[in-house]
């Protein structure tokens, strides 16, 4: 800033550093299979969208899950009950019967293995 007569100062600004003059000399366009490919987002840029997610009230993400139908009766014959619990048929009962005692009324120990 540069000294004046006034109480405002004189502000001139001074050029500093290279000058261009630039001049549009293209008035057409290049060809259009060139501009398609230019303008061209590849597929990693464009977000994939997400299934079943949304946000709540409080900008919480939320997700639904879908499972199938469990088939309760299948997975109820699976799992590996106690000996105690486990259903017998008529036939084993009346085997087991028959084999745990003898003519006296006695009962026999069974070998199980």
């Amino acid at each position: 800033m540069r000294k004046s007569g006034t109480r405002v100062p004189r502000v001139e600004l001074e050029e500093i550093g290279p000058s261009l003059d630039l001049v549009l000399r293209r008035t057409q366009f290049g060809a259009e299979a060139l501009r398609t490919l230019a303008l061209k987002v590849p597929k990693e840029l464009n977000p994939k969208k997400q299934k079943n997610i949304s946000t709540n009230t409080f900008h919480d993400v939320v997700g639904e899950v879908h499972v199938h139908r469990q088939k309760l009766g299948e997975i109820h014959e699976k799992v590996r009950k106690p000996k105690a619990l486990r259903k017998r048929n008529l036939s084993e009962v009346s085997q087991e019967g028959s084999q745990s005692q003898d003519g006296k009324g006695e009962t026999k120990k069974l070998k199980t293995q």
